[in-house]
C-alpha cells in the first residue's frame, strides 16, 4: 500500500494544486499483486458523489514491488490482466496456450493436449490442433496460420 501511495503522490504533482488530495480507499489481493483503489479525501470522508473522481485503480505487482496504472474499464472488465501479462511480463496469450498444451502433453498425452487445444480455441480443426500439438510438441515454430486462429 505504501508504493501505491507513493506512486499517488508522484502523480499528484504532475497536475494542479488545485486537484483533490487522493488516498487509498480499497486493496483487493489478486494473483499478479495487490490492486489499490483510491478516491478524493473529500468523497471517501462525506461519501457525496460530486467528490467522486474516475480513474482506475493501481496494481502492486507481486513479484518485483513495481506499480502500474490500470485502467478504469479495464479494471472493471478485466480485460487489464492479459495486457499486464503481455507487456510487463513478455508473454503472449499465445505463449501460455502453448505452455498449457505442453503441460497436458507431458501429464495426460497427446490425444488430452488435442482435447485441450480444441476446448480453448475451437477454430481449429482436428488436422490443425494436431500439426500445433506436434510442433509444440517437437519445439517447433508455429505455422503463422495456426497463430490466427488462437
Amino acid at each position: 500500500m505504501e508504493l501505491a501511495e507513493a506512486r499517488m503522490r508522484r502523480d499528484r504533482e504532475s497536475r494542479p494544486a488545485s486537484a483533490p488530495e487522493l488516498a487509498v480507499s480499497e486493496v483487493e489481493e489478486h494473483e499478479l499483486g495487490w490492486i489499490v483503489h483510491w478516491a478524493s479525501v473529500d468523497y471517501l470522508r462525506t461519501g457525496d458523489p460530486q467528490y467522486r473522481l474516475g480513474g482506475g485503480p493501481y496494481l502492486v505487482d507481486r513479484y518485483d514491488q513495481s506499480v502500474h496504472t490500470i485502467g478504469t474499464v479495464a479494471s472493471v472488465t478485466g480485460d487489464w490482466v492479459w495486457r499486464y501479462v503481455e507487456q510487463v511480463w513478455q508473454v503472449t496469450l499465445l505463449d501460455v496456450l502453448a505452455e498449457r498444451v505442453r503441460q497436458v502433453l507431458s501429464d495426460e498425452g497427446f490425444l488430452s493436449a488435442m482435447r485441450h487445444l480444441r476446448r480453448t480455441a475451437p477454430a481449429l480443426t482436428p488436422a490443425q490442433a494436431k500439426i500445433y500439438v506436434t510442433c509444440v510438441e517437437d519445439g517447433i515454430e508455429l505455422p503463422p496460420e495456426l497463430v490466427g486462429l488462437t
